[in-house]
């Protein structure tokens, strides 16, 4: 996603009538927040992932139900962005 916001970046600064900002702002508005959005998501998951680890000492009911939550969540992430994952 970095590299494709980098091209239309530069296919945008390419065109004479459009001032550099408002290509910066284009391109930022509609790539940069889908790259934001897969950061922070990715980051939320890897937490997740991390502090599940951490719960080798609890219950091992509560660590399967959290693993099942995890799962489902990531499941569910990946089903409602499944269109943009497709077009990317």
């Amino acid at each position: 996603m970095l590299q494709k916001t980098a091209w239309e970046l530069a296919g945008k600064l390419q065109d004479a009538d459009l001032h550099p900002l408002d290509a910066w702002n284009d391109t930022q508005v509609f790539y940069m927040q889908d790259l934001a959005k897969a950061y922070g998501e990715l980051t939320l998951l890897s937490e997740f992932a991390q502090n599940l680890e951490k719960t080798q000492k609890t219950n091992e009911d509560t660590r399967e139900v959290l693993t099942v939550m995890f799962t489902l969540d990531a499941l569910h992430r990946i089903n409602r962005d499944v269109g943009f994952w497709l077009e990317h």
